[in-house]
């Protein structure tokens, strides 16, 4: 580990639509000692229904960005799409999440200032990430190439889960790899040992995202329900 690291803080850096908030959310937690009665969402409409995850400017700002819009207005333009790890290492923050590519990642990760981590859907192996992936990725506005007034087939949706996951198997950085299957499934040992007086909490958030988002769409249930053999057979 990089000597210069504070332990005080953990970055959550990865790209968008892999519950990278949810991370963050959880840190989050850890640091205001189990304090959840109230957080703000990001909701995402589409053709498979209403999705909600936890809103990363709310968190970045340790839950006051209604009190200091300058620090809001920081946060979303230039910390939480920052390219190179300046703007990252001088946010006076604890625990925030930086949208971005893993091709960005690894030209910054190794000078972060903190330990740095980053959600893994592992959408093989935990198929109930396929669902959420894929609510976001095809809501509206997500991709601007699609017809938001006809449904994506399985077979499409199925693709574009066996590439995200092909992605996520391609990444060699050493950094934290959280997996959010496990996590769903309140398995929390990818996280430091500092947030283990937090589980009892983290199971909270956890029945909540879960609770908010259950699958409501016949499409969603069939991806979930499909082993990933027949996802190799169909791609």
């Amino acid at each position: 580990m990089n000597s210069l690291h504070n332990l005080n803080r953990e970055i959550i850096l990865g790209p968008g639509h892999s519950l990278n908030e949810l991370i963050a959310r959880l840190f989050w937690i850890s640091e205001t000692n189990g304090d959840y009665s109230h957080t703000e969402w990001e909701l995402y409409p589409g053709v498979f229904g209403l999705y909600a995850r936890h809103n990363d400017d709310y968190v970045a700002t340790t839950g006051h960005r209604t009190l200091d819009h300058s620090v809001l207005d920081h946060y979303n333009n230039v910390v939480r799409c920052a390219t190179t790890p300046e703007p990252i290492n001088n946010f006076n923050k604890n625990h925030f999440y930086v949208n971005c590519t893993f091709d960005v990642m690894k030209n910054i990760y190794k000078d972060i200032t903190a330990p740095v981590y980053c959600a893994k859907l592992d959408m093989e192996n935990y198929p109930e990430t396929r669902y959420h992936f894929a609510m976001m990725e095809y809501s509206e506005g997500a991709a601007e190439h699609l017809n938001y007034g006809k449904k994506p087939t399985l077979l499409h949706v199925a693709k574009r889960c066996f590439i995200k996951n092909c992605t996520e198997n391609e990444q060699d950085m050493d950094i934290n790899w959280i997996n959010v299957g496990k996590v769903l499934q309140k398995d929390y040992s990818d996280f430091p040992d500092h947030c283990t007086p937090h589980i009892e909490n983290f199971n909270a958030i956890i029945d909540q995202y879960n609770w908010y988002n259950r699958i409501s769409d016949f499409t969603m249930q069939q991806l979930v329900d499909m082993s990933w053999d027949e996802i190799l057979d169909i791609t």
